[in-house]
């Protein structure tokens, strides 16, 4: 969602009479304080990149390691000595730029044979960026050595491109066979198909949790990320969010002090990031719910509540859904599905039959009471828009794919067993 300017310029209030439309006096406090600094003092327990003539150093063992310029015995012995280099993730993780897609692709593998999670950050964003079909294949292996599954899918359409099959055949295999999975014959679709299993099991599996003690260099890369939510270009807030969203295991304690702090940008844009991370980001329902209190935040706020799922908002959605402001009211309508509160049908119900509500409203309504109701009242309304052409078509087959993703998902969640602590 594109975050509105003019918005996040308004006050921020959170006295009881400042939450129009909702039952404020049962809401939690709202309390924020400065969380910059704190946030900038955990991100200082990263290590200091090396000076320039040790980096000037790694990244000559990195071109004798990986360059197609040196000889054979060349690259063993420049290997060696840079896998030996108390430095050499920060090498690897250089190597990540380099010209020569080949040196970019032997990096990524190194990455993930290290067996550090502090590179996971990185590889995130290097594999968003990264153009490269086999550069990308390896940073994603990489990723799925350290824990994280999350560019299944881009493999999975690589398998679909003749041009890139030779470069994701091997990454592909890499995956499956550490995963014991093989699927029953071997073609692309089934390759594929068994690469977007793995993935939704692993989306199943994802959660939000607290400070992992043991990785204060991993916790300090992810709160520099936080820290440039506040920033007003748009990189730090589109690498935030690419990284935070794809994590195997979401770092809840830093989201708490973000969602918490006065700097409205970096509330705001984290309340972005949990909306994004949907049951992942169940945990962080609890510190959501105030945030119903901020003029500012509270739209976000609502949607975020309801794609974590956090029932006890319920209460507060249908007094929305009643209210006066058609923001909220399509906001409110659209999370009490998601939810998963059976108690929201009936109102619901009210609000997708009354033909003087807004259409804005009983449609997302509508979709809400599918995601709760058997019967196909909310889809069959949905569908009829969709056949009459009286409503925006995009917007209908979107929330008609989201409820069929979410079918799959909740199936995926049945079958899936936790991840390890």
């Amino acid at each position: 969602m594109v975050l509105c300017v003019a918005a996040l310029c308004g006050g921020c209030g959170d006295g009881p009479d400042q939450v129009a439309g909702t039952s404020a006096h049962t809401l939690p406090p709202l309390e924020l304080a400065p969380h910059l600094d704190l946030l900038r003092a955990i991100a200082s327990a990263q290590p200091a990149p090396p000076d320039e003539q040790a980096r000037a150093e790694l990244a000559e063992l990195v071109e004798a390691s990986f360059s197609s310029d040196a000889s054979e015995t060349m690259q063993q012995q420049a290997l060696e000595w840079l896998l030996a280099h108390e430095r050499a993730r920060f090498a690897l993780e250089e190597g990540l730029r380099h010209a020569e897609p080949g040196v970019r692709s032997h990096c990524a593998y190194q990455l993930g044979l290290l067996g550090d999670r502090t590179a996971i950050p990185l590889l995130l964003w290097r594999e968003r960026q990264e153009q490269g079909i086999e550069p990308a294949c390896w940073i994603i292996g990489a990723l799925a050595s350290l824990g994280n599954l999350s560019g299944l899918p881009r493999l999975a359409t690589m398998l679909t491109d003749s041009a890139a099959q030779a470069a994701a055949t091997p990454v592909v295999d890499r995956i499956l066979g550490e995963a014991r999975r093989t699927p029953p014959e071997r073609t692309w679709e089934a390759l594929g198909a068994e690469l977007a299993t793995l993935h939704e099991e692993w989306l199943a599996r994802r959660r939000a949790a607290p400070a992992t003690e043991e990785e204060p260099a991993l916790r300090g890369r992810l709160a520099a990320l936080l820290v440039g939510l506040e920033e007003f270009q748009l990189r730090p807030v589109d690498e935030a969010r690419t990284v935070f969203t794809r994590l195997s295991v979401v770092p809840s304690d830093l989201l708490r002090l973000a969602l918490s702090a006065e700097e409205r940008y970096l509330r705001v844009h984290s309340i972005e990031i949990v909306r994004e991370l949907g049951r992942a980001g169940a945990p962080l329902g609890e510190a959501l719910l105030p945030l119903l209190r901020d003029p500012v935040a509270r739209p976000y706020a609502v949607e975020a509540l309801g794609e974590v799922g956090y029932a006890p908002a319920a209460p507060h959605f249908v007094e929305l859904l009643r209210g006066e402001d058609l923001e909220l009211r399509v906001a409110a309508a659209s999370a009490l599905g998601p939810l998963g509160d059976l108690s929201a049908v009936v109102p619901l119900r009210a609000t997708l039959n009354d033909a003087t509500t807004p259409m804005d409203v009983r449609v997302r309504a509508a979709f809400s009471l599918a995601c709760l109701d058997a019967s196909d009242a909310g889809e069959g309304f949905l569908r009829e828009r969709l056949d009459r052409g009286d409503y925006h078509a995009p917007t209908i087959r979107e929330l008609l794919d989201r409820l069929e993703r979410d079918r799959r998902a909740a199936r995926a969640i049945d079958a899936a067993e936790p991840l390890p602590k």
